[in-house]
């Protein structure tokens, strides 16, 4: 297992590179093409590790990536991590969404922060069921 890379991860975005770039490149074994949206860039002035980081403004800035099998979720165990900084943490009825992925109304998933109840919340939607967590009355 070199740098915390297992063949269990199927996406590894360090975010590392040369200030103001916009070349997102992913060191897992699938290496997916990642394009950069709106203003995405790498951002030399923050960082944990590295050097380096991803700079989004909140003004249209996402990565996006073609689906792919690696992105099923199934029955098995799965796990999403990592890291948020906000300049301005989002408020009133504002929602930052840090993944998304929606297939149809009946089947999506994302994990967002939702401000008016100040909470990280993934939800998964699948055919005729909804969850979310943590559970908002």
């Amino acid at each position: 297992m070199a740098g915390g890379i297992d063949n269990f991860t199927k996406l590894m975005l360090h975010m590392n590179g040369t200030d103001t770039s916009t070349v997102f490149t992913d060191d897992s074994a699938s290496a997916h093409s990642v394009t950069a949206n709106g203003n995405a860039q790498i951002d030399t002035a923050q960082s944990v590790f590295g050097g380096a980081s991803g700079l989004f403004d909140g003004t249209g800035d996402y990565l996006s990536i073609p689906d792919n099998a690696d992105f099923d979720v199934g029955g098995g165990d799965w796990c999403v991590d990592f890291r948020v900084r906000f300049n301005t943490v989002p408020t009133g009825a504002e929602i930052a969404f840090f993944y998304n992925q929606y297939l149809s109304s009946s089947r999506a998933m994302e994990l967002s922060f939702n401000a008016s109840i100040l909470t990280t919340v993934f939800s998964f939607r699948s055919t005729s069921v909804f969850v979310m967590f943590p559970k908002v009355s």
